[in-house]
């Protein structure tokens, strides 16, 4: 029904603009994007539309508007060659705007290609670390977050995750508050994803630290709130794929493979590829548990396919190799058996050739920086706590000379009414009268 009535709301809109003979500087961007936001990701056919806005905004002259377009090409663009073109257009366009938080934003953005489409993880690291220079001192938090988070995908990818775990909870957090917070839709929508994305990774942190009780709870609750959710549907595919590993690791292989069934066709129809090299890598692992070889071939085939077309490279897509290495050496197949062993070595070559660049990058330019942060604010905040200490004992001491100069006035005056009245009585004073003490 969402389908139709955007098909209708689409036709409208058009007839509208030709019967009125509009050209394109006479539509508003808002009308433009109405249309745009008939198509799903990756669907070309809104391009067309993408263009128009471009256009438009060339026209006008308006950077900002200028670079929206480009980030609407690159999201319905299918091939990645044309969304790398199209990010390095933001990155030129936002260059020239000298604005900080678009310059952080379009780099961020081909760090997402590269992480994203191609699985070029030194690449990414190297847009996202740009990006997090850029944003350093935004004040936009949705920004900040963003970046944190794929920062975090980096870190989960290298296997520490304690400390990815720590950039998702805190994306997690932010994006939960403010999709609660937001009336705009897309702005919604945007942290809703976020959100959703966030906990999905911080459960797959939680798988590898074996702590599957919160894994469990995050899946529960993704699979739950996303259930009758039309928009996110590819979200909804990752939390069917958690799901149907943690029903594998239980035994439970009916289930898991419904579950794991249904995240293959959700990413297939997606082309979310990486992340159904891993669906692929689990449905052979499951055949294999139920001693159906076949299946489990195909399956692991279907990853090594994958492999060679974008090589999506995982420690646990490696172990993939290890099975079918393992099988051909069985059936006593040496061409296979020499095949495979090669794509393994191929395999480990890239993940440790990664591993050593990536470590180094992400320790040298953003942790280093973080912690240097850090401790520059610890400085900062032992000047306060000292600065504040100061005034406090000034005051103190202002506060105790004034009260004993009070005191001081007090008691003096009334030493001297008591002599006025002594030299004013008719009565003989005695010489041993002892004035008050000073207390």
């Amino acid at each position: 029904m969402h389908y139709y009535n955007g098909v209708l709301t689409l036709l409208f809109t058009l007839f509208v603009f030709m019967t009125q003979g509009q050209e394109i500087q006479q539509q508003s961007y808002k009308e433009i994007s109405r249309l745009i936001d008939s198509y799903s990701e990756n669907d070309e056919r809104a391009i067309v539309f993408v263009k128009m806005y471009i256009d438009k905004a060339k026209n006008d002259h308006n950077l900002k508007k200028l670079i929206r377009g480009y980030e609407e090409a690159i999201y319905y663009s299918k091939e990645t060659s044309r969304k790398l073109s199209y990010a390095d257009s933001a990155i030129v366009t936002a260059v020239k705007s000298n604005d900080q938080d678009q310059i952080a934003r379009a780099y961020a953005g081909k760090g997402i290609i590269y992480y994203y489409n191609l699985r070029q993880y030194k690449k990414a690291l190297e847009e996202y670390l740009i990006a997090f220079k850029y944003s350093k001192n935004s004040k936009d938090g949705y920004l900040k977050n963003k970046i944190i988070y794929h920062l975090g995908m980096i870190k989960s990818y290298l296997g520490y995750y304690k400390q990815a775990a720590v950039h998702f909870s805190e994306a997690a957090d932010f994006f939960e508050k403010n999709a609660k917070e937001s009336l705009d839709r897309n702005i919604r929508y945007n942290n809703e994803s976020g959100y959703f994305n966030s906990i999905y990774r911080l459960s797959t942190c939680y798988k590898n630290l074996r702590l599957y009780h919160k894994e469990d709870s995050l899946i529960n609750i993704g699979l739950e709130r996303l259930h009758n959710n039309n928009e996110l549907v590819v979200e909804f595919g990752y939390f069917q794929k958690g799901k149907g590993i943690q029903l594998l690791r239980k035994g439970n292989t009916d289930e898991a493979l419904k579950r794991l069934k249904l995240s293959r066709d959700i990413l297939i129809t997606n082309q979310d590829y990486a992340s159904l090299t891993s669906v692929y890598f689990n449905i052979g692992k499951l055949y294999k548990s139920i001693g159906n070889r076949a299946e489990s071939l195909n399956y692991f085939n279907k990853v090594d396919s994958l492999v060679n077309k974008f090589w999506f490279i995982t420690p646990e897509i490696r172990s993939s190799y290890l099975y079918l290495i393992d099988d051909a050496k069985k059936n006593g197949d040496t061409e296979r058996k020499m095949y495979y062993a090669d794509q393994l070595l191929k395999a480990d070559s890239i993940i440790n050739a990664d591993f050593v660049i990536l470590t180094d990058k992400i320790y040298s330019e953003y942790d280093t920086d973080n912690l240097l942060e850090g401790k520059n604010q610890e400085i900062r905040d032992h000047q306060v706590i000292l600065y504040s200490s100061i005034v406090a004992g000034l005051v103190i001491l202002f506060f105790l000379i004034w009260r004993f100069r009070k005191r001081e006035k007090e008691l003096n005056a009334r030493y001297q009414e008591v002599l006025e009245k002594l030299s004013t009585s008719k009565e003989t004073i005695s010489f041993d009268f002892i004035p008050p003490r000073f207390i």
